[in-house]
C-alpha cells in the first residue's frame, strides 16, 4: 500500500514561518492553488479516501484534493497536530530567544520536549503512528492519502521512513508537495532512536 502524506495547504502563519500548532488558520490562495497542483499528482495514485485531522486547514486541504480526484473525505482525530500550546504562533527565532533550552532540545532530542500547555512530543508521535498505522491496516486499498499539519507531518514521515527526528524544527519547512511512501517497502517502523 502506498501512503501520501499530503501538507496542508499554505496560511498566513505558515507562510510566516510561525508554528501553528493547533491554531485554527484558512487556506491563503496559494494554499488553494499548491492543492489543485497536488491533486494532478496524486490523482495517478488513485487514493480510496484522503484522511485529515480535525482542525479547520487540514479539512479545507482535504477537501479541495478530494473533490478534485473524486475520493471521499474523513477526518480521524488521531491525526490531529501535535499541540505546542504556548508556542502556538511563535517563529523559531522566537521559540529560540524566549525558550532557549526547550529550543535546545527541540534540535537534539525533540522526542523528549514537552510544549508549555501543550503535548509531550514522544506521545504525540506514538499518537500520530499508531493512527496511522490502524488506518492503513483497515483499508486495505491500493493507496491511501493524509492531509497532515507539519509536526505531524514530519514525525509520521520520520516514523515511517525509520529516520531519526534530529532536525524537526528545519523538517517541517521542507513540506512542499506531498510525499508517497511505499509501506510495503517499509513498512511502519519504531521511532529511530534519538541522541540524550
Amino acid at each position: 500500500m502506498k501512503v501520501a502524506l499530503i501538507p496542508v495547504g499554505a496560511s498566513e502563519w505558515g507562510e510566516a514561518g510561525r508554528l501553528l500548532g493547533r491554531a485554527e488558520v484558512s487556506l491563503t490562495s496559494r494554499g488553494r492553488k499548491s492543492c489543485a497542483d497536488w491533486a494532478r499528482t496524486l490523482r495517478s495514485l488513485h487514493p480510496s479516501r484522503v484522511y485529515h485531522s480535525s482542525d479547520d486547514l487540514a479539512a479545507q486541504t482535504a477537501g479541495l484534493i478530494a473533490d478534485a480526484i473524486d475520493a471521499p473525505v474523513k477526518e480521524v482525530r488521531d491525526l490531529d497536530e501535535v499541540d505546542v500550546g504556548l508556542w502556538a504562533g511563535l517563529t523559531e527565532a522566537q521559540l529560540k530567544q524566549r525558550y532557549t533550552s526547550a529550543y535546545r532540545q527541540l534540535c537534539d532530542a525533540p522526542l523528549g520536549v514537552r510544549a508549555p500547555e501543550g503535548e509531550d512530543f514522544d506521545e504525540a508521535s506514538r499518537r500520530l503512528v499508531d493512527g496511522i498505522t490502524r488506518l492503513v491496516r483497515k483499508n486495505g486499498a491500493p493507496a491511501v492519502a493524509v492531509v497532515l499539519r507539519p509536526l505531524a507531518l514530519t514525525m509520521v514521515r520520520c516514523a515511517l521512513e525509520g529516520r531519526r527526528p534530529q532536525d524537526l524544527l528545519s523538517a517541517v519547512r521542507d513540506h512542499a508537495a506531498p510525499i508517497v511512501i511505499d509501506m510495503e517497502a517499509t513498512g511502519p517502523r519504531a521511532p529511530a532512536q534519538e541522541k540524550a
